[in-house]
């Protein structure tokens, strides 16, 4: 018999960049993975678990709860509204399918039920965000002892590279929150933007997705409405490409650092301390053929 799948939290900013869209089919369709919850993040919570909640259904996975988290950051900063490729995914409130899909969340604080599933979880599950930290940040804070209850957590975000004082978007968002997971003493694997931009779908792959199930067919659709709202023929898999530490290291190549974040005004610059001992494994190479064809036929383009 092979291995169990693994217990996976998702937390995601879904709406903006389209690589959330390919993550969380991913997140629900690898048979390697037993998704447990999706928790939305940053900005308009509601919209995007409507967002996640219809894609899920798409998917043929109305089974995974959806809980819409913090809008705020830990600092109490709003972004505003910022969705962007799943622009007419989802229709207005006031509308029966806002309604309906909002009825079809659950209605309760998403920190709370990050933290009660993770340390109900009959094995230690993975606890991944693609999205600003908040509410991870906000998790560790309540609950210190969830760095002892997870196998690991997964991140995309930060830069390593030659511009690692500008930070990333995801780790910028809140740089508290930050410090916070990154302090957590729980086991990292961080997908680095220099890196995991290299893995892109684009144009020439929308005929693919559009002849496969409801679910691709959708993904096709926000592609490429993000392509043609950025004037781009392909755009980065940052956010699935992270997610494949959780299961497997055949697309990311990974090396254990000791890793520090230094705050400043709206950055959170990630570095490397040497000689001090590794506390997180970051990504320093990619197979991205390989894995953008993973990404393809597990969601079932």
């Amino acid at each position: 018999m092979g291995a169990m799948p693994l217990p996976l939290f998702l937390d995601t900013d879904i709406g903006d960049d389209v690589d959330d869209v390919f993550a969380l089919l991913l997140a629900a369709l690898e048979p390697r993975l037993s998704l447990q919850c999706v928790t939305t993040v940053y900005g308009d919570t509601a919209q995007r678990a409507r967002i996640a909640r219809k894609l899920l259904q798409l998917a043929g996975r109305d089974d995974v709860p959806v809980v819409a988290g913090h809008a705020r950051t830990l600092a109490g900063r709003h972004p505003g509204p910022v969705i962007r490729s799943a622009e007419g995914f989802v229709v207005p409130p006031g509308t029966a399918e806002w309604d309906a899909l909002g009825a079809a969340l659950v209605n309760r604080d998403a920190v709370e039920v990050l933290i009660e599933g993770i340390l109900a979880a009959p094995e230690p599950p993975v606890l991944a965000a693609i999205g600003p930290l908040t509410n991870l940040g906000d998790a560790f804070r309540r609950a210190p002892e969830l760095a002892g209850k997870v196998r690991e957590v997964v991140l995309m975000g930060g830069r390593l590279g030659p511009e690692a004082a500008r930070g990333e978007h995801n780790v910028n968002s809140d740089p508290q929150a930050t410090r916070i997971v990154l302090q957590s003493g729980a086991r990292l694997k961080i997908g680095t933007f220099e890196i995991t931009c290299e893995a892109r779908l684009g144009k020439a792959d929308l005929p693919r997705l559009r002849a496969g199930p409801p679910a691709c067919r959708a993904a096709a659709d926000q592609l490429d409405l993000y392509l043609r709202q950025t004037g781009r023929t392909a755009t980065s898999m940052y956010d699935p490409l992270s997610l494949t530490m959780a299961y497997t290291d055949r697309y990311l190549n990974l090396r254990p650092v000791a890793l520090g974040v230094t705050l400043g005004e709206g950055v959170a610059q990630l570095h490397v301390e040497d000689g001090a001992p590794a506390n997180a494994e970051v990504s320093v190479g990619l197979q991205a053929v390989p894995f953008t064809e993973h990404l393809l036929s597990t969601i079932g383009a």
